[in-house]
């Protein structure tokens, strides 16, 4: 065989190799960033709907404040409008270990009662949940007060405004076996219906708008 034959019959495939691994790089593919089933931002609305009472309920994120240990929280503004009539009230969260809390800004007016937990912490749901947890909602409350939060993961929610995916449903058991609760997080958007039973009366909080960061589904509606 010529020479020259031989020596283009042995470059060719190491230039094929070599060009194959030009496009097939051997470093590992980042992961796509989670996406959590609840965040705070400030401007972020929601609202919600019962249609069998008639009642409006609006969520607002409204500011970030500071409790007196100097823990920053998000001041949520919570109306309620029924029957012509407008409740506005005012709670505290933050993000810590993944976990979405409640609280209080000042220690509990008697700090003996529950010592363990002077705040009233309140843990709400984790964030990056895989639908396996089961806890206590409130350390320190008397066994009266013991809420828990169990969790599983459900393929769809179909509500008023839209069907949301890769739910997240929150069974809250409650000593009052008359009260059940349950709620649904939808990733990036948040809590998007509230199911609650409540002495044999159903109740659904159904989303009617949602605006999270740079995103927004449904109309806004003014609340007189």
């Amino acid at each position: 065989m010529n020479k020259n034959v031989k020596s283009i019959i042995f470059v060719l495939p190491a230039l094929v190799i070599f060009l194959h691994s030009c496009y097939h790089s051997t470093e590992p593919e980042q992961p796509e960033p989670k996406i959590p089933y609840m965040s705070l931002n400030i401007g972020d609305i929601r609202q919600y709907y019962d249609i069998a009472t008639g009642q409006y309920s609006q969520v607002e994120v409204i500011n970030t404040t500071n409790r007196v240990d100097g823990q920053e929280v998000y001041v949520v503004e919570n109306i309620t409008y029924y029957a012509n009539v407008k409740w506005i009230g005012y709670t505290y969260h933050f993000i810590r270990d993944n976990y979405f809390w409640q609280t209080y800004l000042d220690t509990v007016k008697e700090p003996t009662i529950n010592s363990v937990n002077p705040f009233l912490e309140s843990k709400i749901i984790n964030t990056y949940d895989n639908g396996n947890e089961y806890f206590l909602r409130t350390d320190g409350v008397a066994d009266s007060e013991r809420v828990f939060h169990e969790s599983k993961i459900i393929d769809s929610v179909e509500t008023s405004l839209q069907t949301f995916y890769d739910v997240l449903e929150i069974n809250q058991i409650d000593p009052d076996t008359t009260n059940n609760r349950r709620m649904y997080y939808a990733k990036e958007y948040g809590l998007i219906e509230t199911r609650m039973i409540y002495h044999n009366e159903i109740y659904i909080l159904s989303p009617i708008y949602v605006k999270v960061k740079d995103k927004e589904i449904g109309q806004y509606v003014l609340l007189p």
